[in-house]
């Protein structure tokens, strides 16, 4: 994928229905198998840059901000975007029967439409392609899959909280921290020092 399409496809996974584990959308992302890296140190460093890829959408969306498509500038500064919705197409078929209840909604399936058009833009079926796309257009499309994105992730917040995994645990949080001299929070009267914290 090219990083145009690989930001297309982790939106749509991360504003999708379901968790896609990276088992899943990792072979994806790299057209087929997962490469044989040199070494752990190269695996790692690739691994982290995409996971921070990831997390900065997923992070953008969660605070209910407008996470802006990362599209190429053509040299006549024209921003095409069709490899990002090639990218979130195919995001979406990770999780077919899922998507098709947004596909479905008369009410909000419009989300999805920017998406749809560029991704059809030049199919090789000429019945699924839209009519010509003015600049004007396509600016507006780019700004409709922007909005629609963050749309999508809040149409499919109830969807995924439901199918969260009973082992995915928010982080543990620490206390504030209890001094050597102070009473142990277990009750005993005793120090802490002399109690719990000796071990």
């Amino acid at each position: 994928m090219t990083l145009e399409e690989l930001d297309g496809f982790f939106c749509a996974l991360v504003a999708g229905p379901e968790l896609v584990p990276p088992s899943e959308f990792l072979p994806e992302v790299f057209g087929g198998d997962i490469p044989e890296f040199k070494d752990m140190e190269e695996a790692r460093r690739i691994t982290d840059l995409l996971m921070r890829h990831w997390n900065g959408i997923a992070d953008t969306l969660a605070k209910d901000e407008i996470y802006l498509p990362y599209v190429y500038q053509q040299e006549d500064e024209s921003t095409p975007a069709n490899e990002w919705a090639c990218g979130f197409m195919t995001g979406t078929t990770m999780r077919h029967d899922s998507w098709s209840k947004l596909i479905n909604d008369e009410d909000h399936g419009g989300v999805i439409l920017p998406m749809m058009i560029l991704y059809h833009e030049h199919d090789p079926d000429l019945e699924m392609r839209p009519g010509p796309i003015t600049p004007e257009q396509r600016k507006d499309l780019l700004a409709y899959m922007a909005v629609g994105t963050l749309k999508i992730y809040h149409y499919f917040k109830a969807d995924r909280e439901a199918h969260k995994s009973p082992f995915e645990y928010d982080p543990v949080k620490r206390g504030p921290k209890i001094g050597l001299n102070e009473p142990c929070p277990c009750g005993s009267g005793k120090k802490y020092k002399r109690c719990c914290g000796a071990s």
